[in-house]
């Protein structure tokens, strides 16, 4: 068969794998922004993107009292600050 003749194949494992983790990322967050409320600091508990998703999370409920938008973010718009500000903090920018 040639080339440009075979059927597309969807990565399915990868798709998956792609949208679990963000829903984890969320997760994450969310359990940041809960845990400022009760002044109980868990990020020990998280390495890499995951504790940059739960330091965002308490932030976010800190400034959020401040900069009202924030409770307005959408789960794409949380997820590319995270992701933005994790790239940001890796190369020291």
């Amino acid at each position: 068969m040639e080339e440009q003749n075979k059927p597309k194949v969807l990565d399915v494992g990868a798709e998956l794998t792609r949208i679990l983790n963000e829903e984890l990322l969320l997760i994450i967050y969310n359990n940041g922004w809960e845990d400022c409320f009760t002044s109980i600091d868990n990020s020990e508990n998280y390495y890499g993107m995951d504790r940059t998703a739960y330091n965002l999370g308490w932030s976010h409920a800190i400034m959020g009292d401040d900069l009202s938008h924030i409770d307005y973010y959408t789960n794409d718009e949380i997820l590319k600050i995270i992701k933005d500000t994790y790239e940001s903090n890796k190369s020291g920018k």
